[in-house]
């Protein structure tokens, strides 16, 4: 249960980083175009979110081919990376950085 429960939260997160503004590093310009916000984060981190966040279900149908079910666990395991991008994003609203403008 509270798998299922740790998969929807990141779910959510995927659907709201289409929705969040980013910094061009190019530029210093804050994007705020959907189409632009989505083609960056389709380039960047969506694939391994999405797959980290395989849901419960496909995990017992491949249960019994231990191919697969390793397999399936590596792409689990992926979810570590978010929840340390979860850490730093926690620690940055904690302790802001001063400004140096």
């Amino acid at each position: 249960m509270i798998e299922i429960l740790v998969d929807f939260c990141f779910a959510v997160d995927i659907v709201l980083m289409f929705l969040q503004a980013y910094m061009d590093v190019v530029n210093g310009e804050t994007i705020r175009q959907p189409k632009m916000i989505a083609r960056n984060y389709m380039k960047s981190g969506f694939w391994p979110d999405f797959i980290s966040t395989t849901p419960v279900v496909l995990k017992q149908i491949v249960k019994g081919n231990s191919d697969l079910e390793q397999i399936v666990i590596l792409f689990r395991l992926l979810k570590l990376m978010r929840v340390r991008r979860l850490s730093k994003l926690i620690s940055r609203l904690r302790w802001p950085k001063e400004d140096k403008s």
